[in-house]
């Protein structure tokens, strides 16, 4: 894992951190107590979702947790939903909530810095919203009611965006798992990404596979247009290795 620092204007300092899957908290931590920015987000799949055996799976998969906890106990730390987060049940929420991180579940908060008010807001990925529109449709007394996977799948394929006309003023940051969402967003002062876990392999500087944009994706790591920001992420999932493409915990810092 490398530690990679990115300087944009006006940006407060802060720690992005995406796809932890459950991953290792040790080195993580240790570069957050290290540099101590001012707030952490967390854009999403922290869970590596599957249906646990028993209890919560948040709690089955045992770094989730302290990993939460140990970002907040850094800085006020802000996580919104990835796609692997659709496996979760509402108590797996809560027990998040109660590690003291702020869960944007299409939802916004604010901090003050430095005398200004900075509104963090946290997009939900689309398949969260496709999951709990299932269950809906699919009432059950089971946390993690079964589901074919090509069967009662909804339309919803795009984030909803309607919170985010109620936000407050201030220096704007949207957490959006999916950096293929960008196109859609509001304009923002920054937009934080992961999800495409740096295109997998690394060729010439270009990621060369993304889930949701597919071969040669455009977003899978670095800062795009002076403001979007997309992390290559902190594990690996895939079942091929990553070539030329390291996890990392990214740092952005005021120019």
């Amino acid at each position: 894992m490398i530690e990679t620092t990115w300087r944009i204007p006006g940006a407060p300092r802060l720690a992005l951190l995406g796809d932890f899957h459950n991953g290792d908290v040790a080195p993580i931590l240790a570069a957050l107590e290290k540099r101590r920015p001012e707030i952490v987000c967390v854009v999403g799949d922290v869970v590596s979702g599957r249906v646990p055996k028993e209890g919560l799976l948040v709690e089955e998969q045992a770094n989730v947790l302290p990993f939460l906890r140990g970002c907040a106990a850094v800085a006020p730390t802000f996580l919104s939903l990835g796609n692997h987060e659709a496996a979760l049940c509402e108590e797996d929420f809560a027990a998040m909530r109660a590690t003291g991180v702020h869960l944007l579940d299409n939802a916004f908060a604010s901090v003050a810095l430095g005398g200004r008010r900075i509104v963090l807001c946290g997009v939900t990925s689309h398949y969260v919203l496709d999951s709990r529109a299932f269950r809906a449709k699919h009432p059950s007394r089971e946390r993690y009611p079964h589901r074919e996977r090509d069967t009662d799948w909804s339309p919803v394929r795009s984030p909803d965006l309607g919170f985010l006309a109620h936000r407050p003023e201030g220096y704007t940051i949207l957490l959006s798992h999916h950096p293929e969402y960008y196109p859609l967003l509001p304009k923002a002062d920054l937009v934080l990404s992961g999800h495409a876990h740096g295109g997998q392999w690394r060729v010439f500087g270009h990621g060369v596979f993304a889930p949701g944009q597919g071969w040669w994706p455009k977003w899978t790591r670095g800062v795009y247009e002076g403001r979007f920001v997309v992390t290559a992420g902190l594990t690996n999932t895939a079942g091929v290795p990553r070539f030329f493409n390291p996890t990392e915990v990214v740092f952005i810092e005021p120019r």
